[in-house]
């Protein structure tokens, strides 16, 4: 649909001008959820289950995250994003 339109007009759907766009002390967690979620478990008949805690664990010793505050930040952004994918998702 915006491909479209933009291809007939040459500017971007009104639509998309309106996007928020992350700050930029959002995009590296963004860019992390994306890629925890895209690991994430699903139930017997499809549907999503929530990202485990010890994932992002796993994860922030991965990056050789120690402060504890900032582990805990992560964290909860993340399941933040986590549970507003469940809910869309629940809703389709």
């Amino acid at each position: 649909m915006h491909q479209a339109y933009f291809k007939d007009t040459g500017c971007k759907h009104p639509e998309l001008l309106k996007k928020p766009a992350l700050r930029a002390d959002c995009v590296a967690t963004y860019n992390a959820y994306l890629l925890l979620s895209a690991s994430r478990l699903r139930d017997q008949m499809g549907g999503l289950l929530p990202i485990a805690i010890s994932e992002i664990h796993a994860f922030l010793e991965v990056l050789g995250e120690k402060d504890p505050e900032n582990r805990a930040q992560f964290m909860r952004l993340v399941k933040l994003l986590d549970s507003v994918e469940l809910q869309l998702s629940v809703k389709k």
